[in-house]
């Protein structure tokens, strides 16, 4: 009796344990981007980390953005993303993957990754009397000197009255920023170093 109890809760587990990696499994076959684990990863925000950029038409003018610390901000965590420490952005990634921005004095979502392909969704926050549209297109590849990367997020950031101001970031998952492009700019990830 004792023995067929113990084969039975073997089969049990066994069972739980297919059926665990099987809806594992199906998971995978999704877009993956949507699970916020694995969307956290877009925009790995930790002390050390660095991006290396160059502009494609003048191969030799480089640009690093790094993490340079992190601080708190209203019992949250923040980091500081920039070039250095004269210009940096206060960023924080939440559970769902989004990245705020500390800016002025509040929170805003600059990177709103949960937001599906081809929506848009407005800035919260005000030039002038105007705010950034922000297009979402996913799936996007893109080549670089550091990669080739799949799965992307591209966000582009427009004024629809204004000229001249748009901007557009393209994200790769486990990596950041591959790609700012727009009216005034057009730099491309060269090589990266990257610690979660």
């Amino acid at each position: 009796m004792f023995k067929q109890s113990s084969k039975i809760e073997r089969n049990k587990r066994l069972h739980a344990i297919f059926w665990s990696c099987w809806l594992f499994l199906l998971g995978c076959e999704n877009d993956l981007s949507l699970n916020p684990f694995y969307s956290y990863t877009y925009f790995p925000l930790t002390k050390g980390n660095t991006w290396t950029y160059h502009n494609p038409l003048y191969d030799s003018q480089t640009i690093t953005y790094k993490i340079i610390d992190k601080i708190q901000l209203q019992q949250k965590n923040y980091f500081l993303y920039g070039p250095g420490n004269a210009w940096v952005d206060t960023l924080r990634v939440d559970d769902l993957g989004r990245v705020h921005n500390f800016y002025q004095g509040k929170e805003i979502i600059w990177l709103d990754i949960t937001q599906p392909h081809g929506s848009t969704y407005i800035l919260d926050h005000k030039i002038g009397n105007d705010s950034y549209q922000v297009h979402v297109k996913r799936n996007v590849q893109l080549k670089t000197k550091a990669g080739n990367f799949k799965n992307c997020i591209d966000f582009y950031f427009d004024i629809p009255r204004a000229i001249d101001d748009e901007v557009g970031y393209v994200l790769a998952p486990g990596v950041g920023i591959v790609k700012i492009y727009g009216a005034w700019t057009n730099i491309e990830l060269s090589s990266y170093q990257i610690s979660f």
